[in-house]
């Protein structure tokens, strides 16, 4: 994996209530069904028609896998979890959406810490496009059973398990393409536990009440936290922007 990208830092914009405390309170991430993700043409199991419409592509010889190679890759995706955060700390519309109109916080974590505290997570970066993310899934079922191809490529049904993973788990309609964001995709959906060591850093919104801000404050108190910087954003003087400032 590239190293700058292992050695990011990756953002969770949150709205202050009990659930977002309890991030730093129990040290716990929920990771969310597909189903559930924000944009209903995300992640969406009817992805499976257009699916088996592009597969119209494939030679014939291997349409006998098609059924297999659907069932296997759906029964997966169903049974995963997603954890949904952005390369950026400065998105307005970020904070707009999904911390409450500037109300809310927002979490730094350390890719690198994330990924090994976490141990059955990987991480995509979500790739915006207008088409459905065919291309990789196709080359994979196109070279699946040529035995040349095989050896040396190492094409595999989990391979095509993979392709099918990430288009559908890692690609989505441009029109989302402000949140520039990653995705940490566990085995399971639900609850887990992390390291104290994955959060760098917690930012306030330039709204957020002087109550959660003492309630967070209060929590970062603790040793375990001891190492995280806290920031405060405030709107730019001079364009439309957001300044941070350590606190």
């Amino acid at each position: 994996m590239d190293k700058k990208k292992i050695n990011r830092t990756l953002f969770k914009y949150r709205e202050c209530n009990d659930y977002s405390f309890k991030i730093f309170d129990e040290r716990e991430l929920w990771f969310s069904k597909p189903e559930s993700l924000n944009d209903p043409f995300d992640c969406q199991l009817d992805f499976e028609a257009s699916l088996r419409h592009a597969l119209s592509k494939v030679s014939m010889s291997k349409l006998d896998k098609v059924d297999d190679i659907i069932k296997e890759a759906s029964d997966y995706v169903k049974s995963i979890g997603i954890l949904s955060l952005s390369r950026t700390k400065r998105n307005i519309l970020m904070w707009s959406h999904y911390a409450e109109e500037h109300k809310g916080f927002c979490i730094g974590f350390k890719e690198s810490n994330l990924l090994s505290s976490i141990e059955t997570i990987e991480q995509h970066d979500v790739t915006y496009q207008s088409d459905l993310p065919f291309d990789e899934l196709l080359w994979a079922l196109d070279a699946y059973d040529d035995a040349e191809s095989r050896i040396e490529n190492q094409i595999t049904s989990e391979s095509v398990r993979e392709a099918f993973l990430k288009a559908l788990v890692a690609t989505k309609f441009s029109n989302w393409k402000y949140e520039y964001e990653t995705r940490m995709v566990s085995r399971n959906s639900g609850v887990y536990k992390f390291s104290s060591d994955c959060i760098s850093q917690v930012i306030f919104g330039f709204k957020m009440s002087e109550e959660h801000k003492d309630r967070l404050f209060t929590t970062l108190s603790h040793s375990e936290w001891s190492h995280v910087k806290v920031y405060q954003a405030s709107k730019s003087k001079d364009k439309y922007g957001i300044e941070l400032n350590e606190i």
